[in-house]
């Protein structure tokens, strides 16, 4: 092709331009890929909708954790005061017969238990010996079911209290 075209300069020149069109050209192609991945890289305008999305699943954990801690407190704080109550209920009876103390133990324990979110309260009542004299203890627990925490796979929280108490009225 050049031998043919060697004499005029303007259509040598022409074919070399048409060729080195044709290569940029291709070569623009191949790598639009890359190119695309590049500027989505350096793109910043959907940057604070991403960034927000991805900060907000650890901030959703954390306040369903603390909402759930806060439900635990007070879950712990009422079961407490229940086997407070159950302990003085029983150390009523010790007089009585064991099934008495137990029934009466019971019969606190769920009268201020109404209502409470707590599931299956174990509760275990025993006679105790001490230097002051007999006595009764109260150990129970019981399961939380959580609310936001399920979420991070935490479907309950445990709950325990204990409570001693004297015959004569006493609290150990």
């Amino acid at each position: 092709i050049r031998q043919d075209f060697a004499g005029d300069s303007r259509a040598s020149l022409r074919i070399g331009r048409v060729f080195e069109k044709g290569s940029a050209m291709a070569a623009q192609r191949a790598p639009r890929l890359p190119s695309r991945v590049r500027r989505l890289a350096r793109d910043e305008g959907g940057n604070v909708a991403t960034i927000f999305v991805a900060a907000m699943v650890p901030v959703i954990a954390l306040g369903g954790a603390a909402l759930d801690y806060a439900r635990a407190s007070k879950a712990r704080l009422q079961l407490k005061q229940a086997v407070d109550a159950a302990a003085l209920a029983a150390a009523q009876h010790m007089s009585g017969a064991y099934i008495d103390r137990q029934q009466a133990a019971l019969g606190a324990l769920q009268a201020n238990l109404a209502g409470s979110p707590i599931e299956s309260v174990n509760v275990t009542v025993s006679d105790v010996d001490t230097a002051d004299g007999k006595g009764v203890a109260i150990d129970a627990d019981g399961v939380l079911p959580t609310s936001l925490m399920k979420v991070a796979g935490v479907n309950t929280m445990a709950l325990g209290a204990h409570a001693e108490a004297l015959a004569g009225g006493g609290a150990a």
